[in-house]
């Protein structure tokens, strides 16, 4: 006597039922990931605008300072 009910796709609907649900998973991982990375990019740019802003300040001050040191 064979196993044979191991050998055959006995349902179907579940196989494809679990392959379907599983990724469902990996696309709502996928986008919780997406999410958090697009949060954190946002910051990063955030901090880069600030700093490049401060930067131009700085360089502003300095040339005004020059300017009334000179006169």
């Amino acid at each position: 006597m064979t196993n044979s009910r191991f050998c055959t796709n006995s349902n179907p609907t579940s196989f494809q039922q679990r392959k379907q649900a599983y990724r469902y998973r990996k696309l709502e991982m996928l986008k919780f990931i997406h999410d958090k990375l697009e949060r954190r990019m946002a910051a990063l740019q955030g901090s880069i605008s600030k700093l490049e802003e401060q930067i131009e300040r700085n360089k502003s001050d300095e040339i005004d300072t020059d300017n009334s040191t000179t006169n």
